[in-house]
């Protein structure tokens, strides 16, 4: 007896006729091994299972259903795991076991695709684990999915490289929403992995954590957290070499900071076109040289650590100056929390500020400031490049800012003409390190002294008719001033 095997045909025109058996064959559904997705049985053997049929790659499908994980769950080459949709097929683990959902664990996996699952890590049941972790796979896709109560990180991902993580939605991480790092110090840094349009709430550390990385792209994904911890991480944060990575165009609210790079960061990282509201602290604090901090947008920060500055520029662990850093126009907005809205607390030179406009009452004394510190923490103010920032709350209407006249008065770093009013002699001026030249303009009768800080030709004294003193700095901030010329109208 010859037996033939049923064939099937598609509707439309061109379709070939296929055996049952062949069409079946282009999707394995977990439930062909035995699963049963009730949310209770441990579906983890049959799942495996499922994985391993398809050998040398093919689609693993999850229909709807919740299922109970006790052992975690390998992958291989060429394997796309799919389910219905992030909310009606989801993967949790199991009460009681401590394990990492999906483990890519062998290093040599390329080609794996992960999208339309969900994900719980049940940390209310459990002491430890993991939903993902991806290590050195290859050419990579975890789209679309959502992870939910992971009692470490939502995923990390261990010296992978060109992939994308894309549409994710990840709640209620005990650390890291998304954590990329290194397996140790030894080993070639991942590469190329782009971040994008994800959203990520509530992280017990970062949301987006990027460590010994190269060029990384995170950009249109949101960060938000509902009670500002007071912790030492970012909405973004690039740390431990991480270079040439770009953080644009995230929203980012209610995080410590929103974005942060380390101390240990590498050079030429781009910060561009974030808006962050409502940080505990920084808005952006920069701690690395050589990045770029550009068309930004910072409202209030320091909700939780005030005073705080919309952006800072620090030493970090003053071990290093921090030096060549571009902060370029941004607009910061002050709303009652915010301090200054930008802080230059590095010692290091060639910074350049520039082009930055800064709103708010909260502001109105100290919209930018100068005032680094050597290692051990005494004043050392960095040679920086300030101009053309806009003081909302400072300018004039002639969009020349104002100084009172006082025994010592503080130039406000950027700004090259100052209103002089008031009566009073003045025999220190703080602000003028070297090279920087100032104009400054008389209204009332006020004066500056001849000393060994302020070397002028004479005395000099203002009749309150728009008298020009031009000073530049030839040293120290607060020492060696000298007259460039006068001029009594």
């Amino acid at each position: 007896m010859t037996l033939t095997k049923i064939q099937t045909i598609a509707s439309g025109t061109g379709a070939t006729v296929r055996t049952v058996d062949s069409k079946l064959g282009d999707v394995v559904s977990v439930k062909d091994f035995g699963a049963k997705g009730d949310g209770s049985t441990d579906d983890a053997v049959a799942i495996q299972a499922a994985i391993d049929s398809v050998s040398s790659g093919g689609i693993i499908f999850f229909p709807k259903g919740i299922y109970i994980i006790g052992t975690s769950l390998g992958i291989r080459s060429n394997n796309t795991l799919v389910g219905a949709n992030r909310y009606d097929s989801v993967l949790k683990t199991k009460a009681g076991t401590d394990i990492t959902l999906i483990n890519d664990g062998s290093g040599v996996n390329t080609k794996i695709c992960i999208t339309d699952l969900g994900f719980s890590g049940n940390k209310a049941n459990v002491s430890a684990g993991q939903i993902m972790n991806l290590w050195k796979t290859e050419d990579f896709l975890v789209s679309n999915c959502r992870i939910v109560d992971s009692k470490g990180d939502g995923m990390i991902i261990r010296q992978c490289s060109y992939g994308q993580i894309v549409n994710n939605i990840i709640v209620n991480c005990d650390n890291h929403g998304i954590a990329l790092t290194n397996t140790d110090d030894t080993s070639p840094q991942g590469n190329d992995i782009q971040i994008v349009g994800n959203s990520i709430k509530n992280p017990g550390a970062s949301g987006i954590n990027v460590s010994e990385q190269n060029n990384v792209t995170v950009t249109g994904n949101s960060v938000r957290h509902t009670n500002t911890p007071d912790i030492g991480y970012a909405g973004v944060r690039f740390s431990n070499d991480s270079t040439r990575c770009v953080a644009g165009n995230n929203a980012i609210q209610g995080m410590p900071r929103g974005i942060f790079v380390v101390t240990s960061a590498g050079p030429y990282n781009t910060i561009d076109g974030n808006v962050i509201n409502d940080s505990g602290k920084q808005g952006i604090l920069i701690q690395a040289s050589y990045q770029l901090v550009t068309d930004n947008t910072v409202i209030d920060s320091g909700k939780v650590t005030n005073p705080s500055a919309g952006i800072e520029l620090s030493n970090g662990d003053n071990a290093s100056a921090t030096q060549i850093v571009q902060i370029q126009n941004n607009q910061i907005i002050g709303e009652g929390n915010m301090d200054k809205g930008i802080k230059i607390s590095s010692r290091g030179h060639r910074n350049v500020i520039t082009g930055n406009s800064i709103f708010g009452n909260s502001l109105a004394l100290s919209p930018i400031t100068n005032e680094g510190v050597d290692a051990a923490g005494n004043p050392e103010i960095g040679r920086n490049f300030f101009r053309h920032n806009h003081y909302g709350n400072k300018d004039t209407g002639s969009g020349v800012s104002s100084i009172a006249s006082a025994s010592t008065i503080t130039l406000p770093p950027d700004g090259e003409i100052f209103n002089i009013t008031g009566d009073v002699t003045i025999g220190t001026i703080n602000g003028l390190w070297a090279g920087r030249t100032v104009k400054l303009r008389f209204a009332g009768n006020a004066g500056v002294t001849d000393s060994s800080s302020i070397r002028l030709a004479g005395n000099f004294t203002s009749d309150g008719g728009g008298d020009i003193l031009t000073l530049i700095g030839m040293g120290d901030p607060t020492v060696t001033i000298y007259e460039v010329s006068r001029s009594n109208v």
